[in-house]
Order: structure tokens, then sequence, then C-alpha cells
């Protein structure tokens, strides 16, 4: 029994070397992010009071019955997620969804989707219980995993972007 154990790590050894390169073959996920505000003509915010639950970090977060969100995969073989929540968060006297979604990106020479296009129902901000078309474009900067949002349009209107 010893020659054989001796024998099959012989044999594995050179396995481990074959499947190797010299680059990095598992990369970390690139993290698409940003804040929606949703105010009317009036400047009303329109997330404000809404009910809210927990998220699984404690956080306030739009409860599961109040909204259908569904990220339209781009034609890609890397691996999306979407969020398992969308958290309600303040900002700048505002209350913000914060939307985050991840690309788990195991073909690094694959294009990188520049548009993302999300279906977003809510009846408390939009008054109705239509899908509302969410599309954001996003630019890469350099270094691997660094985007930058450009251009965000709900329902073809374009969004005011402001940095912070």
């Amino acid at each position: 029994m010893k020659h054989f154990s001796v024998f099959l790590l012989a044999a594995l050894f050179p396995l481990i070397f074959m499947g190797c390169k010299s680059e990095e073959d598992s990369y970390p996920p690139i993290h698409y992010g940003y804040n929606l505000a949703f105010v009317d003509e009036n400047g009303n915010d329109l997330i404000e009071g809404m009910q809210t639950g927990l998220g699984r970090n404690g956080k306030p977060a739009l409860r599961e019955k109040d909204y259908s969100y569904k990220l339209v995969e781009p034609d890609s073989k890397d691996d999306f997620t979407g969020p398992d929540c969308i958290y309600v968060e303040s900002r700048d006297g505002l209350f913000t969804l914060a939307i985050f979604d991840a690309l788990w990106d195991g073909y690094k020479y694959d294009k990188k989707p520049e548009v993302l296009r999300r279906t977003f129902v809510c009846p408390y901000i939009f008054g109705d219980g239509e899908e509302h078309s969410i599309i954001s474009h996003w630019k890469y900067n350099d270094g691997y995993g660094s985007v930058e949002l450009i251009r965000v349009t709900i329902d073809g209107v374009d969004a005011r972007i402001e940095s912070g």
C-alpha cells in the first residue's frame, strides 16, 4: 500500500503544474452601484414615508412585497448578481434607493457591458404597477474593476448625476 501511495503522488504531482499559467485566473467582482432619488415636479421626496424593513446588514431596505427589480442580463459570458435587497439611505436631505449589482468576471477577456438595463416596479414611487426602465451607462477606467457612472435614464428621461 505504501508503494501505491508513493506511485499515486508521483503520478499526480506533474498535473499540479500542467494547468498553471503565470496569470491570475480569479478576479474580484466589478461593482456597479449608485443611489437614486425620486422627486416630483414640486421637489417632494417620493421615497419619504415608504414602509421599510431591515436588510441583511441591519439597514433600512425596501420590503420585498413593495417592489420588483430585475437586471436584464447583458449578452455576456460573465455572471451578474443582482442585489438581494434595495437599501434606503438618506443623502443631502433626500431619501435614496441604493442600487448595487456585481459582475463576477470569470472571463477577463470578454467585453464588459457598458450599459445595464433594469426593470423596476414600485407603485409607491411611480403611482402605478407598471414596469419602468432604468438604464445606466458606465465607463471603464484604467485598472481592473474600476467603473464610473456616466449616464442614467429612467423611462427614457435623463437623470441628474451628482458625485459624492
